[in-house]
């Protein structure tokens, strides 16, 4: 099974599958895998097809029709299927670095739906429900990285890269994005996630980063999978080993 589990999570433009990339190219945290029970590598996950292909043909479309069934049978099928992502990810051997996650399906995108009226009970209801019940098979993320924008910088990113799906997105769906993001990364994970504080890395991604940020925000995520092996056990009984 994974023994390291690193989540990347940001907003919509926010840089997650570039920032995902780089930590791939460089091998962030394979200097560690010597120290691994279980062998195995390092494991990269980009966000999931299915995921994608579900909100490119499905979501938006219905989100700007305000088709509230279809909104609600998109949501539960792109939280299903992240599910599954972690576990299918668990099960492998070695360190796994994965984008996005269930909570940010849960409290940023459905809980955006609920707060602008469109999703209603039962509907809301529902899916909490639903949620409760499979987060709590879940594995727990080791490390959390958080790519944080602000609303204008992400909706000038998503207009540049002119995806289809994404054009009837208005600056106003990201800043309620954006909020919920904020109280998801610095209230809400620290009540699912144990020892959230020590394993929280967050970065601010309004700006490209160079080379050297880079390398000074994948020494820091090393270091957290470092602290996340030593609670492990690893390394006790020498201080050098890690």
């Amino acid at each position: 099974m994974a023994e390291v589990i690193v989540v990347v999570l940001g907003n919509i433009g926010s840089g997650k599958s570039e920032f995902i990339r780089s930590m791939k190219e460089k091998e962030v945290g394979s200097r560690l895998l010597d120290m691994l029970a279980t062998g195995g590598g390092l494991n990269v996950y980009e966000e999931s097809e299915r995921v994608k292909e579900i909100v490119a043909n499905t979501f938006y479309p219905a989100l700007e029709r305000k088709d509230v069934h279809t909104c609600y049978a998109a949501e539960i099928e792109m939280l299903y299927a992240r599910i599954d992502q972690m576990l299918q990810v668990s099960r492998e051997d070695g360190l796994a670095i994965i984008e996005r996650t269930p909570y940010e399906n849960r409290y940023v995108f459905f809980e955006n739906l609920h707060r602008s009226g469109l999703m209603r009970d039962p509907f809301y209801e529902n899916y909490k429900s639903t949620f409760r019940n499979l987060i709590n098979i879940t594995p727990v993320p080791d490390v959390v990285v958080y790519l944080r924008t602000t609303p204008k910088v992400t909706y000038e990113r998503m207009m540049r890269r002119g995806r289809p799906s994404e054009k009837g997105l208005a600056l106003e769906y990201l800043e309620g994005t954006h909020e919920l993001y904020e109280k998801l990364v610095d209230k809400v994970l620290s009540e699912h996630i144990p020892m959230y504080g020590v394993k929280l890395v967050r970065i601010n991604a309004d700006r490209h980063l160079n080379d050297n940020e880079l390398k000074k925000f994948h020494d820091q995520i090393e270091e957290r999978i470092a602290q996340a092996l030593r609670r492990q056990g690893w390394g006790s009984g020498n201080p050098d080993s890690l």
